[in-house]
Formats: structure tokens, C-alpha cells, sequence
């Protein structure tokens, strides 16, 4: 697998503090509950920082720098916050807890930010049964939810991590504490397409490259490069890191 260059600008390494900091990027620092999004000022193209300073769990930003998706714990839906408008709403709509115990978990966008993709902890036909886990996807206006995937054995767990526009949903599958394993979900055709295992560690920090192609992640604090047109994956040797993103 041929390793892209990272003498360039186009990947930042964090190798002491755990803080996100990117030219032109959008965060969510979710040990501090504060979600953060750097847009150009329209009136002189200057860089402007909008903050939310009660982001929930889960929090990620769209890639326009407007929205913030995260859990809302009220109900276990996936919300998102306007951070231009100041509103929050509920995207999803499964009732209260006490109409249904089931949950959202793992919100992220897709690559025009227009949709969603989360994990749905599956609500149980009884106390005694375990939560069957599902990826599912929606509008960023809570239309047309749908399954992509479902978990039929109660070993399994899944996260999406990073939306492709040619590529698909880059997705962590657990088989049980130990058999974790990353693949590709197609959101048109919902074929999943395993790119490789990694193990018992996850993938932690996932960066996709502007271009959509690479994905930069850590497992422990070693970087690894995940090449989604040749879908193979190696690590650089690099260590030391504690959070990965690139520039635009």
C-alpha cells in the first residue's frame, strides 16, 4: 500500500495535548461538552469561531460549519443545533423511554452534510433479550430514516465513522469483544464490504482526506492510513499521537 506523503499540508499530527486544531476544519471536543466550528466570515472572508457550549454526547459538526448533530439523552434520538440560528431540534422520533427503550448512538455526517449516519441500539422484545444493534441513516431534516444494516446475533455492535461521497460509510463492526473489524456500507444498495480487521483495538480519530479517498486514524496512539479506492489499510510507524485531522 503506498502511503501518501505526510510532509505536506496535508495532514496535521497532535503529539502532546488532545486538542483538535485545523485550518478550515470543524470539531467536537465532547470531554469538554463544547462543539466548534471555524467558517469564513462572509463580510471579509475573515475565519470566525461559533461555539455551543452544551454540545451532548457524540457531538460532531457538519462539513459546512453550520450544524451540530448529537444524542439527545431526553429521548434518545439524534438531534442536531443550528449554530448560525441558535435552535436545536430532534431529527429522529422513536417516543419517550417509556414508549420504547431503544436509542441512538454515533451520529455523523454525510459528505454534503445533508444526511445522517448513527447506530440504533434496537429496541428488546423483553427484559431477558439482548439489544440488537443497526446502522441506520437519515435526513438532516428527519426524512426518509432508513436501515442500512442489522445485526441478527446480540454479539455484534457497529459505529459509522466517516462518510465518503464515492466510497461510502466508512464503519467499525464488532463480532464480540475481540473481532473488530472495518468496512465499507454503500447507503444506495446497503452492500457491506469488509476492508480489514483490527482486532481488539478500535479505530479512534478518524480524518478523511479532502479528496475522500484516505482515511487517517488511530489505534492507540499509533497512525495508521486506510486507503478506501484500494481498500486495504497499514500503519505508518508513526507514534505518539493523540487526535488526527486534515487541512482543506
Amino acid at each position: 500500500m503506498k502511503i501518501p506523503s505526510l510532509m505536506t499540508r496535508t495532514l496535521l499530527l497532535l503529539l502532546l495535548p488532545p486538542l483538535l486544531l485545523a485550518t478550515g476544519c470543524a470539531q467536537a471536543d465532547v470531554d469538554t461538552a463544547e462543539a466548534a466550528a471555524f467558517v469564513e466570515n462572509p463580510e471579509d472572508m475573515s475565519p470566525k469561531r461559533r461555539v455551543w457550549a452544551e454540545a451532548g454526547d457524540y457531538s460532531t459538526v457538519s462539513p459546512d460549519g453550520r450544524l451540530v448533530t448529537w444524542v439527545d439523552w431526553i429521548t434518545g434520538d439524534v438531534a442536531v443545533y443550528d449554530l448560525e440560528t441558535g435552535e436545536p431540534r430532534r431529527v429522529t422520533d422513536k417516543g419517550t423511554w417509556a414508549e420504547k427503550g431503544s436509542w441512538s448512538e454515533e451520529p455523523i455526517f454525510s459528505f454534503d452534510g445533508s444526511r445522517i449516519a448513527f447506530t440504533y441500539g434496537n429496541d428488546r422484545a423483553s427484559d431477558e433479550m439482548p439489544f440488537l444493534y443497526e446502522l441506520r441513516v437519515v435526513g438532516t431534516d428527519g426524512s426518509e430514516e432508513e436501515v442500512l444494516f442489522r445485526f441478527e446475533s446480540d454479539n455484534g455492535w457497529l459505529a459509522p465513522e466517516v462518510w465518503s461521497e464515492e466510497y461510502g460509510i466508512v464503519t467499525q463492526f464488532w463480532y464480540g469483544a475481540r473481532d473488530g473489524r472495518i468496512a465499507l456500507v454503500n447507503p444506495s444498495t446497503s452492500e457491506v464490504s469488509e476492508v480489514g480487521s483490527i482486532g481488539r483495538d478500535g479505530m479512534d480519530s478518524p480524518a478523511l482526506s479532502p479528496d475522500g479517498r484516505w482515511v487517517a486514524f488511530l489505534i492507540g496512539n499509533e497512525l495508521h492510513m486506510l486507503d478506501l479506492q484500494a481498500r486495504s489499510m497499514a500503519t505508518t510507524g508513526i507514534e505518539g499521537a493523540t487526535a488526527v485531522s486534515y487541512t482543506h
